[in-house]
């Protein structure tokens, strides 16, 4: 099995390095968020053994997608816990594609749920026009 076929499928993530089956996760994630599959997204995500901060963020992102606000609010409240300092900004410096219309939708659907958009600053909890 090539290499790109380990990434694409999980299998043999477990003879890495430790870190590196999550990363893989994680960026299948982050690939499913942007092909708007939502439902394989969060099934994916729920197989890591803990929720880091970059798929909380992706999780809340889909569930505002799909219209569950209140599940959404409860994992960025969850991604504050892990990271206090969390805001908009690391979404900003971290998740770069080459369309920005999928970064700022990213931002957005985390803001509208209550994340904040620097750190230390509370969540203005308003929903973006562009999302009504």
């Amino acid at each position: 099995m090539t290499s790109l076929a380990v990434v694409e499928s999980g299998q043999g993530a477990q003879d890495l390095p430790s870190f590196l089956p999550v990363w893989i996760t994680e960026e299948r994630v982050a690939a499913l968020y942007a092909l708007d599959r939502f439902g394989d997204m969060t099934r994916v995500a729920l197989t890591l053994p803990f929720q880091a901060r970059r798929t909380l963020l992706y999780q809340v992102a889909a569930r505002m997608a799909c219209g569950e606000d209140r599940t959404a609010e409860l994992l960025v409240r969850q991604a504050l816990f892990l990271d206090p300092n969390l805001s908009a900004v690391y979404i900003r410096t971290q998740e770069t594609y080459a369309d920005p219309c999928v970064t700022e939708t990213l931002i957005m659907r985390n803001c509208d749920a209550g994340l904040p958009l620097t750190p230390g600053k509370s969540a203005a909890r308003k929903r973006s026009v562009l999302f009504r």
